[in-house]
């Protein structure tokens, strides 16, 4: 696996809340080679570009617009854009996690995505109000729009769908004028993505 950069840590740490305790669960699972160990055990490659698909995975579908530019994708990200606008930057992420209860679980998502931009945390009775319910390849998803109250103003757009025993997540994050001004595009987006099939059903219905 290739090293992530601080900013990327949220990509491949979800905190997961117990009966008993808290914890933090980090993905590690790399890319099975021929003869060879998944990482971490087998010596990583430095030539080899990082793995965004997981092996045997087939490929969603979806229209990328103009203004995103293909980027490498890290650990645990299926596929990776970036949005430069007029100096401002942001990063658009694709990734998808078991449906834990704490991966599933919108609050927590949205409590942890408030903290990155410097919000405070909201209890349920919010939860309505900051978030809107839209359809993502036919299955009701939760899209949040989240900007920072700092002077270098962050913003985040998100929206998290289940699809057969995963928690699928888009975000975008990173300088508010970029997010901003992508809101549109964000939202074409999901409505053109297609799940890839599943295995054994041609058309990818549950």
């Amino acid at each position: 696996l290739a090293a992530i950069r601080p900013g990327e840590l949220n990509d491949v740490a979800r905190e997961l809340e117990t009966e008993s305790y808290d914890a933090t669960l980090i993905d590690l699972r790399g890319n099975f080679e021929s003869g060879g160990m998944s990482a971490p055990f087998a010596q990583a490659k430095p030539t080899s570009p990082p793995v965004a698909q997981p092996r045997g995975a087939a490929i969603p579908r979806f229209d990328v617009p103009d203004s995103w530019q293909t980027a490498a994708p890290s650990a645990m990200v299926t596929e990776a854009f970036r949005i430069e606008n007029d100096g401002a930057t942001a990063d658009m992420k694709i990734s998808n996690f078991a449906a834990t209860p704490g991966m599933a679980d919108p609050l927590g998502n949205l409590n942890r995505w408030r903290q990155e931009v410097q919000l405070d945390p909201v209890d349920k009775t919010k939860l309505a109000e900051m978030s809107e319910e839209i359809q993502i390849d036919g299955r009701t998803a939760r899209l949040f729009h989240l900007e920072s109250p700092a002077a270098s103003s962050q913003a985040t757009l998100v929206a998290m769908v289940e699809r057969d025993g995963q928690m699928w997540f888009f975000k975008m994050k990173g300088d508010a004028e970029a997010v901003n001004a992508e809101q549109e595009n964000f939202r074409e987006f999901l409505a053109s993505f297609e799940f890839a099939p599943t295995k054994g059903n041609g058309n990818g219905d549950d």
